[in-house]
């Protein structure tokens, strides 16, 4: 069993050979804790650190992020159910419920409530944030992810993020024009294929205001190897 194991500046590298996932970081403080019964363990963590650099297959993200964690997990023969966890990126507040089977079949619940998306886009892989850099988006959203199947070298999880947007505005770096009122519900999916050529972003029930005037709309990105806008 551990009790009140404090863990300070560490600098730590996970690398899991297969699902290609990559987690850098430094440990600023850190607390564990753990009850040990035969095969079922208690377990939690909370702590602060700084996340380096992020891969995921080919989703990559180098920008430092600060994360505090809150982590409460139940290790059995069965698997691992993760219960009332919390992640929060740069003071986005993530809350984290799920089960992982024993043969790597994940059902996870990853959401978010009062999501301040000004900084959002400095999170996207650095080849779309070239496309979306000259682009300003403010606004709250709710997010509610849905990460469902098997995940091994050779297959992915379904992956579904639902989320809103209310009283936003965009603007254009290069013009004046600022679209204000932003509303929309949206839909970010990896597809029936779960690889990039599959994965898609949509945008429902789009309205705002220009000027005087009020818009309503859609939009579609697909196919994430090449980033197709519709």
């Amino acid at each position: 069993n551990l009790d009140r194991i404090v863990i300070s500046d560490l600098y730590a590298t996970y690398n899991n050979l297969a699902t290609k996932l990559i987690i850098k970081g430094f440990i600023e403080n850190g607390r564990l804790k753990s009850l040990i019964s035969g095969d079922n363990i208690d377990f939690n963590a909370e702590g602060e650190m700084r996340i380096d650099f992020f891969r995921l297959y080919d989703f990559i993200i180098s920008k430092d992020i600060v994360a505090d964690l809150n982590i409460n997990l139940k290790r059995s023969g069965k698997g691992i159910l993760f219960n009332k966890s919390s992640i929060v990126l740069n003071n986005l507040y993530f809350g984290l419920i799920g089960f992982i089977s024993a043969d790597n079949v994940l059902d996870l619940s990853l959401s978010g409530d009062n999501i301040n998306i000004a900084g959002i886009k400095n999170y996207f892989p650095e080849k779309f944030q070239k496309k979306i850099a000259a682009y300003n988006l403010t606004g709250v959203t709710n997010i509610d992810s849905k990460i469902k199947g098997p995940l091994s070298r050779t297959e992915n999880p379904n992956l579904d993020i639902n989320f809103n947007l209310e009283k936003g505005s965009v603007s254009y770096s290069n013009s004046a024009l600022k679209i204000n009122d932003l509303s929309f519900k949206g839909l970010f999916t990896n597809g029936p294929g779960k690889i990039p050529e599959t994965t898609s972003l949509s945008i429902n029930d789009l309205k705002g205001v220009l000027g005087s005037s009020q818009y309503s709309g859609s939009l579609l990105f697909s196919d994430f190897d090449t980033l197709n806008i519709a």
